[in-house]
């Protein structure tokens, strides 16, 4: 694929429509590019993070099985 630069404002559904049309390998790479960057947060968002890995670790119980929780979800959301 060649590729040209420009410069064009786009909103959200137009960038998820033209990656859709991207070959699988393209997609590859495009969620790559995406997570590389380097995602910062505030010292605010770090404090709740590190309260819920001690409350999971202290209360193991309050945790859910992710499979169970997807399915159930799933469910959920496919009655409405």
């Amino acid at each position: 694929m060649s590729t040209l630069q420009v410069n064009i404002d786009l909103n959200f559904k137009q960038i998820a429509k033209a990656a859709q049309q991207l070959s699988p390998e393209e997609k590859l790479k495009l969620e790559t590019i995406m997570w590389k960057t380097d995602v910062e947060i505030d010292s605010a968002q770090q404090r709740v993070i590190l309260d819920r890995i001690e409350k999971a670790k202290n209360d193991s119980n309050r945790l859910l099985d992710w499979d169970e929780y997807a399915k159930k979800r799933f469910i959920k959301n496919a009655k409405l």
